[in-house]
């Protein structure tokens, strides 16, 4: 029986143990309560549908286009993926293709143990609740590591991003807020872009006005990047910060490493960067410290 006759007779509650091997695009529409363990998949689709688990996942493919999602979930509920490696194959002409995870219009998305490599960018997420990344490794990317936008609670935590080799035009983030975003945390962020290419570190900036974030939990960050934003948060109410240290490199050690306009209810403790600045910021700042960057 065929992995696509094992879906479609499945019972809710069923489990599909898959023998090593690729079983090429698999999609699932309206599906709940399954279980896939194992696998390789040049991609995943899952639309609507809920409580479906997948377990030690691959997906490997060259995706035809840049936007190509190589896991896609959309317009679903309570989906879980634990330890899921995404390998985006480059173009021959070298190009990094593909969203390692899109998550669109979906609540209660739980990822652990993630691995994205070469891709575009490693998740986009979007008009989405009660989003879970947990150890997450996001590596050679064209553009952001991690893209969200109009989110209501969402846990982002022990997250690296490497190596962000962006085109002309890209704006390239390791965690990039596009829209108003709500009731985030981002606990434990390493960005330790080297080389020429490079990007913004956790860049929380965006909400269209007249939309604001509101609470957000940013602690214990590692940032050494080559551009001088290491986190930027405007237009924000209700900030937590805890142990965050920015370091950046030439030639951008003159702008600010840490930026805050116009946010209010601000907790910060123990911050440090090159360049610290505050522009209408209303709340607590202590242990703020500069530290020399050459």
């Amino acid at each position: 029986m065929t992995l696509a006759q094992q879906v479609k007779t499945a019972a809710p509650g069923t489990t599909i143990q898959l023998a090593p091997g690729n079983y090429g695009a698999l999609s699932l529409r309206n599906r709940s309560g399954l279980t896939i363990r194992g696998g390789t998949f040049t991609s995943i689709t899952v639309r609507g549908g809920e409580k479906l688990a997948f377990f030690d996942t691959r997906v490997e493919a060259e995706p035809a286009k840049r936007h190509s999602p190589m896991v896609l979930v959309m317009d679903a509920a309570n989906i879980g993926f634990e330890r899921l490696a995404i390998v985006s194959i480059l173009s021959l002409e070298g190009d990094r293709r593909g969203y390692g995870v899109n998550i669109l219009r979906s609540t209660d998305v739980t990822i652990s143990g993630l691995t994205v490599d070469g891709a575009a960018k490693g998740m986009v997420i979007m008009t989405s609740k009660g989003i879970r990344v947990r150890d997450a490794v996001l590596e050679r990317l064209q553009s952001d590591g991690i893209q969200v936008g109009t989110l209501d609670g969402a846990l982002f935590e022990n997250i690296s991003v490497g190596e962000l080799k962006p085109k002309p035009g890209d704006h390239p983030d390791g965690f990039q807020a596009v829209d108003a975003v709500a009731n985030l945390t981002i606990r434990g962020f390493k960005f330790r872009s080297v080389g020429e290419g490079d990007g913004q570190g956790i860049f929380v900036s965006d909400a269209k006005a007249a939309a604001r974030h509101t609470n957000l939990v940013i602690e214990d960050v590692v940032i050494a990047n080559r551009f001088g934003r290491c986190v930027s948060i405007d237009k924000a109410d209700g900030v937590r910060l805890r142990n965050i240290a920015c370091t950046s490199r030439p030639p951008y050690i003159d702008r600010p490493g840490l930026y805050l306009k116009e946010v209010t209810g601000l907790d910060a403790l123990d911050t440090s960067a090159c360049i610290q600045k505050r522009d209408a910021v209303q709340g607590i700042d202590k242990q703020r410290k500069t530290v020399k960057c050459s």
